[in-house]
């Protein structure tokens, strides 16, 4: 890799088997940013899939006694875990969601998935008591909206049917004269 103005230049290929007179491709990837290319088949590793330091970092801190330091390796090994965990829990979960003749991974499917990765019960109750909250939430919200459409349907209802007393004393003058 050659370095550029504080950037480093990773090369791109296309294909192993290319023709000589067809060049790489260079394009500049910032030094905070993953000097990895992804490949081009479905598998990918822990290092393709870097999560952001400043959600590691705030997740640790808040996890953490205050006062403690976090290194940064320390972020860097909890990073590379955590995608690890998640790519263990995609797994699991897709299996289980495709026992059940389903595309689409839920809620149910990554607590199956932490259930057989035998994660602990503590950790288990833990995901459930959120998934519960998350729902309680959702659901909530739908309410407000269903709520919220059903007033503004009956304010714009009654102000095309009815009309105000003192328009029907008008227009009962202008009958009347």
């Amino acid at each position: 890799m050659a370095r550029e103005n504080g950037a480093q230049m990773v090369t791109v290929t296309s294909s192993e088997d290319r023709m000589p007179s067809e060049k790489s491709v260079t394009s500049p990837v910032l030094e905070e940013e993953s000097a990895t290319v992804p490949p081009q088949s479905d598998d990918y590793s822990a290092e393709d899939l870097r999560l952001p330091m400043a959600v590691i970092t705030r997740i640790a801190k808040e996890a953490m006694p205050s006062g403690t330091a976090l290194g940064k390796d320390a972020r860097t090994a909890l990073a590379r875990s955590a995608a690890v965990f998640i790519l263990n829990v995609t797994t699991f979960a897709n299996e289980n969601a495709a026992k059940g003749k389903r595309k689409m991974i839920n809620g149910n499917d990554v607590l199956a998935a932490v259930k057989a990765l035998e994660c602990g019960a503590e950790f288990e109750e833990i995901l459930r008591e959120g998934q519960a909250k998350f729902q309680e939430k959702r659901q909530a919200k739908i309410e407000a909206k269903k709520k919220k459409a059903a007033e503004k349907d009956s304010a714009s209802t009654e102000e095309t049917h009815t009309e105000s007393p003192e328009i029907i004393e008008e227009d009962a003058k202008m009958d009347d004269g």
